[in-house]
């Protein structure tokens, strides 16, 4: 319980990550979760950030809907890799979040480097 009333981000971040109440337990899901995606919060954008260590930018598919991200991971080329890697780079995981409300989904930017995908949406 948050001593000092509801914070917004903490709200955003519930929304965000699918939890329903104040406690940080309860809307972060997982470990993984919690080291391959960010939510940051700035005075006019939102800033979504999801790591995928060893992908290429065409391996990355962002889908946008009214209130909905899906992405989808897909590598090919893995001849030559370690088995245990390449098993772990083929598993094709969609992430799908639900939208923070605050989100405009009409306009968004997105950029990709170093595995680190940036997307970056007006605020309502």
């Amino acid at each position: 319980m948050n001593p000092f009333g509801d914070d917004p981000f903490e709200r955003l971040a519930r929304e965000f990550f699918g939890g329903n109440n104040s406690s940080d337990d309860e809307f972060i899901q997982t470990e993984q979760e919690v080291k391959s995606l960010d939510l940051i919060e700035g005075k006019d954008h939102v800033y979504l950030i999801f790591e995928f260590p060893g992908f290429k930018e065409s391996e990355v598919n962002v889908e946008i809907s009214r209130d909905e991200i899906i992405i989808v991971t897909s590598r090919k080329g893995l001849e030559g890799e370690e088995e245990y890697i390449s098993q772990k780079l083929a598993a094709t995981n969609p992430i799908r979040k639900k939208l923070p409300s605050i989100i405009k989904t009409k306009n968004y930017s997105k950029t990709f480097r170093n595995g680190v995908l940036e997307i970056v949406f007006d605020k309502k």
